[in-house]
């Protein structure tokens, strides 16, 4: 598997967003979460799929009604806290493929996805989740909607991500005018031509990007790099740099790629009723009129 969700959640990434989230947005989607964990009065094994940076393990431990065991399963490398991955009700399995799940038949009583499960090949996840779900067992899903205000934003990111790597883009003139001062610092013309070109593709982003190339450290990198304190150092700044935008670049791509639209979701539901899982509603979940995502609801009754 490619390492750069491993390297994002290694990173002590928190939640499965995108790059893009308000404390409100956070508290809506979190306020479904908690309404419907809240329903489950007696113990259930819940499934966390995607579990990423626990979020929804976390917020299960601090609003259950009673005592809940956990099973949280990735495909990457996480990072979690002791007071998680120490606790006896959590169980966490990375490098666990939610396509050919590891887990008993019939060992789950609830299972879970926020911004992952729609990543999946989902003919093949939900042949799994209808075979580790006990009877009745129930799901709540909220998946990215290519409509909604997180897409949107972090489809602009990976426009100036886009921008910004490409062969002529800002990295490779950043490395080009590191290499003249490093080389032909006595060139006063060629770097006062390399600064220039510079200072105007910063320009042009920033008027196009204002916010996004913010949301990529673009700003703080160039001045980083140019600092008097990394002068010995430029080089292992930029390629550094140029490999974690690479990484966001393809995390970005799948997060797009994965969102739901209306054709998709129609043939989604015929893809539950395929699985023989009980689809019972599918909701839009809004922030101040801003779609956020969708939510999928139902649980395992069809035999």
């Amino acid at each position: 598997m490619s390492s750069h969700w491993s390297d994002y959640w290694q990173g002590n990434a928190y939640d499965s967003f995108g790059e893009i989230k308000t404390d409100q947005s956070i508290e809506v989607v979190n306020s479904k979460w908690i309404n419907f964990l809240s329903e489950f009065k007696t113990k259930q094994n819940i499934l966390d799929i995607g579990t990423g940076g626990g979020t929804l393990i976390r917020l299960g431990l601090k609003h259950q009604k009673c005592k809940h065991s956990y099973v949280g399963i990735d495909y990457a490398r996480l990072n979690f806290p002791e007071h998680i991955s120490l606790n006896k009700d959590v169980t966490i399995i990375e490098n666990e493929n939610i396509e050919s799940l590891t887990l008993e038949t019939n060992s789950i009583d609830v299972a879970l996805s926020q911004f992952a499960i729609e990543y999946s090949d989902w003919e093949r996840s939900l042949a799994e989740i209808k075979r580790i779900l006990r009877q009745n067992g129930r799901f709540q899903f909220i998946c990215h909607h290519k409509k909604s205000e997180i897409i949107r934003r972090n489809s602009l990111i990976l426009k100036v991500l886009e921008r910004t790597l490409e062969d002529n883009g800002i990295v490779r003139t950043v490395s080009d005018l590191i290499l003249a001062l490093r080389t032909t610092p006595n060139k006063i013309q060629l770097l006062d031509r390399m600064r220039i070109k510079l200072k105007s593709e910063l320009k042009q982003l920033h008027h196009s990007f204002s916010d996004e190339i913010n949301d990529i450290n673009l700003p703080q990198f160039v001045q980083m790099v140019f600092s008097h304190e990394h002068t010995s150092n430029r080089e292992k700044i930029t390629e550094s740099y140029r490999q974690e935008l690479v990484s966001y670049r393809l995390r970005l791509k799948a997060l797009i790629a994965a969102a739901l639209d209306q054709d998709s979701l129609s043939k989604l539901k015929e893809q539950f009723k395929h699985a023989k899982l009980e689809l019972n509603t599918t909701e839009l979940i809004y922030q101040d009129k801003l779609l956020l995502a969708i939510v999928l609801v139902g649980e395992n009754s069809i035999s």
